[in-house]
């Protein structure tokens, strides 16, 4: 796999963010930030079946266009950046006094 074919895999991803996260934000203003994260756990969910159907055909389609290993690559990139994103919003989840045991409840 070619570093260009990599770096416009991480840049696609970080454009996507880039336009998705304006548009976030006036909606959380607008409804809060749990309806917010509701929806987007949806929109993630529809994707990931999606990914599903999808990827098998994206990669054999990789596979016979470059080498089974720039699917293999491309398929571990794709793979790694899903579990960095889980991690990185999972504690917006969980309830303050998980992420701060001394907080008062409702506070």
């Amino acid at each position: 796999m070619s570093h260009t074919a990599i770096g416009l895999t991480i840049a696609v991803y970080g454009l996507a963010r880039f336009l998705v996260n304006y548009p976030s934000d006036r909606l959380s203003d607008r409804i809060g930030r749990k309806p917010t994260l509701a929806i987007g756990g949806t929109i993630t969910v529809v994707g990931t079946l999606l990914g599903y159907v999808l990827g098998p055909l994206l990669l054999g389609a990789t596979a016979d266009l470059f080498s089974a290993e720039a699917a293999l690559y491309a398929t571990a990139v794709l793979l790694i950046g899903s579990g960095a994103l889980f991690l990185l919003n999972a504690p917006e989840t969980l309830p303050e006094r998980a992420l701060n045991p001394q907080a008062e409840p409702g506070g």
